[in-house]
């Protein structure tokens, strides 16, 4: 039974979110939701997955993505695009520019963590980020999971305090995305 109500931005286990492309498409379902856009960051390699299982739940799919771009002046500008076509060869470059960045980003912020004293692998983030991905499906590593590494090892108290402290754009460990 529809409710009427969508969400526009959601992240799957794709990009930085909790749960795969197919159980966020069930949680939709579950919570009645019209339609949903997947909007992962920087990539769509969640799409057919997610399209699959709307399918077969009836759920509209919104295909999306989510780019972050810098912006002038301080701060960060995060563009949604939906409707758009996850095989376009021209998003499909792009993606795989921005993820390159995000994979040659990471171990720089790992090994900076590691010189301020907070013991990270790339090696714990990059299991953090597989948690709960099957063999085979997308998923990509962020600064989200890096921060949760940092409060299993007992760094920091919480996500925030890992993205005030070391994370976010005046953290000490903070680099940019090519």
């Amino acid at each position: 039974m529809s409710n009427g109500l969508v969400d526009l931005h959601t992240h799957s286990t794709a990009s930085d979110g909790t749960l795969t492309p197919t159980e966020l498409m069930r949680a939709a379902a579950a919570v009645g939701l019209e339609a949903i856009a997947l909007t992962d960051h920087d990539t769509c390699n969640g799409m057919a997955e997610a399209q699959a299982e709307a399918d077969r739940l009836g759920v509209r799919l919104i295909p999306g993505i989510e780019i972050s771009a810098q912006f002038p002046g301080p701060g960060v500008l995060h563009i949604l695009g939906h409707f758009v076509d996850p095989n376009a060869p021209a998003l499909g470059n792009i993606s795989k520019i921005l993820l390159a960045g995000r994979n040659e980003r990471n171990p720089q912020i790992v090994r900076r963590l590691n010189e301020l004293g907070c013991k990270v692998t790339m090696e714990q983030v990059e299991a953090i980020a597989r948690a709960g991905v099957k063999p085979g499906e997308p998923y990509t590593v962020g600064r989200p999971h890096i921060a949760q590494a940092l409060v299993e090892n007992g760094a920091v108290a919480s996500i925030k305090q890992a993205f005030d402290v070391y994370l976010g754009t005046t953290g000490a460990a903070y680099f940019d995305k090519e």
